[in-house]
């Protein structure tokens, strides 16, 4: 929500991340929860895509969230 609503605060995202990473000119940010991987079928829990006009996925940015318990 805060990543859709704050572009300031997805900017500040994008630049804690290591390496380098150039957001693609000219697309549309979306915010969804991310497809399954073809690998294992598993889902990253979001994904910030940066879309061409065509509907092209041009680059994205999977985030994961960890939860671990133990008990």
């Amino acid at each position: 929500e805060e990543l859709h609503a704050s572009p300031p605060f997805r900017e500040w995202l994008l630049a804690q991340l290591v390496g380098d990473f150039d957001e693609p000119s000219l697309c549309e940010v979306r915010l969804q929860k991310s497809p399954p991987r073809i690998q294992d079928n598993r889902q990253t829990d979001v994904r910030i895509g940066w879309f061409a006009d065509d509907g092209t996925l041009r680059a994205c940015v999977l985030i994961e969230s960890k939860v671990t318990a133990d008990g």
